[in-house]
């Protein structure tokens, strides 16, 4: 199952690249595509702007992607997509900047993304090591010895 998680969140990734690419070099088709019920509020400073963010949620699953039991990065990603279905859900119901058929890209690649990540997660709980690298432990927790010393200090 890690394989074919692997290989779904690649695929979200280059999903986001092709929207970055829209959002800087083919501005009028994700105006028409994403933002269709009033393209010209979409302007061309916003969408490069919508283009970085999912540069960045690119960026952020492709590491996840890579290291997939590193517990900080994997919720990252998946909050970066519970982050997604709210921005796409409040740009349709309060804004009402898209309407229905506009969401059913973004909330069907979201939506199955965190089901995937959520149903992976509840199966290898164990290979994540409770939250955090031992590394990253060590790095936050003081030890023992550690305490002792910023007591006398």
């Amino acid at each position: 199952m890690a394989l074919l998680l692997r290989l779904w969140l690649l695929g979200v990734t280059g999903f986001r690249c092709f929207s970055v690419y829209l959002g800087y070099a083919n501005q009028h088709l994700m105006r028409e595509k994403l933002f269709s019920h009033i393209p010209h509020e979409a302007n061309d400073f916003t969408l490069r702007l919508f283009g970085v963010w999912t540069a960045l949620s690119g960026l952020l699953t492709l590491m996840c992607a890579i290291d997939l039991h590193n517990f900080s990065m994997f919720t990252s990603t998946f909050l970066s997509f519970a982050v997604a279905l709210a921005f796409f859900g409040t740009e349709m119901v309060h804004f009402q900047t898209m309407v229905l058929h506009d969401l059913i890209p973004p909330y069907a690649v979201a939506g199955a993304s965190m089901v995937f990540m959520a149903i992976y997660y509840m199966r290898n709980r164990s290979k994540f090591g409770g939250g955090s690298s031992t590394r990253e432990k060590s790095l936050l927790l003081p030890t023992t010895s550690g305490r002792q010393r910023m007591k006398g200090a």
